[in-house]
């Protein structure tokens, strides 16, 4: 069971200055003895990475989906914890309770586990609510039946998502909102926390971009602003934006 799953990871070298912010907090929340990542990229650009993570490429010529999925179709896993390099994990990732969910979901046919209730979902059902994995049913009128935020995917239904042609994750996550949510009937779940990701147990994070720029927010724990100390990173560079009053501040430039 342990070889089941993999952490899939998807970056450009766009995002390269986020790098030092993604892994370091994986070399600090992940064990890489327990759990196998995948690093799917268009180039490296002389970056030093652990040994331990395999690093897959994709040519820049292809879309956003058909990077992925031409690197997911032979994968040795059954299930997949899918995220972009800007959900930034902030405390310890629990193998034992994701191989839990994974035997789950196989012995279940759930074919997804979001990391944390979104926005959108109405109130739980106690008849479709597993109580021993902390995970309940994503309702089919919910207006975010599919995300991209980190989670647990079966591979064939990951591939089946990325099978659709899209240019961006946003492109992708609206066109398929309406089919799956039509074609699957309670065999997407999401992990029972409150709405701040950083509580979930699958997968405890924040998100750091949008739009290209930092997106600095009043996060539950105030952990965002210490690591970007933590790490070095001048915000100014690549510009940021306020998440919780919508005030935009442009990239810096000297002149």
């Amino acid at each position: 069971m342990s070889n089941n799953y993999c952490i899939f990871l998807y970056s450009h070298s766009d995002y390269s200055d986020v790098w030092d912010l993604t892994f370091g907090q994986i070399y600090k929340h992940v064990n890489l003895n327990e759990v196998s990542i995948i690093f799917c990229v268009d180039k490296l650009n002389d970056y030093k990475i652990d040994d331990r993570i395999k690093v897959v490429y994709y040519n820049n010529s292809q879309i956003y989906t058909d990077r992925i999925l031409t690197n997911i179709t032979n994968l040795n896993y059954d299930y997949i914890l899918f995220l972009h390099e800007d959900w930034v994990i902030t405390d310890n990732c629990s193998n034992e309770y994701i191989l839990k969910q994974v035997e789950f979901m196989n012995k279940n046919d759930i074919l997804h586990i979001r990391s944390y209730k979104n926005y959108g979902h109405s109130n739980i059902n106690p008849d479709i609510f597993h109580k021993d994995v902390n995970i309940c049913n994503i309702p089919n009128d919910s207006g975010n039946f599919i995300s991209l935020q980190p989670g647990l995917w079966e591979k064939n239904i990951f591939k089946e998502l990325y099978s659709t042609k899209c240019h961006k994750p946003n492109i992708l996550e609206s066109k398929s909102n309406t089919i799956f949510k039509t074609k699957y009937k309670n065999q997407f779940y999401y992990e029972l926390t409150s709405l701040n990701a950083q509580d979930s147990i699958m997968f405890p994070h924040i998100h750091t971009i949008g739009y290209g720029r930092w997106a600095m927010c009043n996060d539950k724990y105030n952990k965002f602003d210490s690591l970007l100390v933590e790490y070095n990173i001048d915000k100014k560079i690549r510009g940021y934006y306020n998440r919780n009053t919508g005030e935009d501040v442009k990239k810096y430039t000297s002149n």
